[in-house]
């Protein structure tokens, strides 16, 4: 846990992921290191209208804070109404939010 969700915590503040509902939260592994990371795709900001087709995409470039430098490529789909379709990863893999242990 971090110093800011340690912060909220103690104030009663709620983890970042809990009730979010405008969000979509990414857990994954790097490949090289193993390092977990996590990061949050605003699905009313952070996505783009697929070109062929209804539904929109983004693409995550990840980079680890401790241990490597290497970048995890992430590509979500999504439908019309903002559904995932699709996840395809490079250069690790997905986790389940209960695997991801901040360092």
């Amino acid at each position: 846990m971090g110093l800011w969700d340690r912060v909220r915590q103690a104030l009663g503040g709620r983890r970042p992921e809990a009730g979010d509902v405008s969000a979509y939260w990414v857990y994954v592994r790097c490949g090289k290191c193993g390092e977990t990371i996590r990061t949050r795709v605003d699905l009313r900001n952070d996505l783009s209208p697929q070109e062929e087709g209804e539904g929109y995409f983004t693409h995550k470039t990840l980079i680890g804070r401790k241990r490597c430098f290497n970048p995890v490529e992430v590509y979500l789909y999504f439908d019309a109404n903002r559904q995932l379709i699709e996840r395809v990863i490079e250069g690790g893999s997905f986790i389940e939010a209960a695997d991801y242990h901040e360092d």
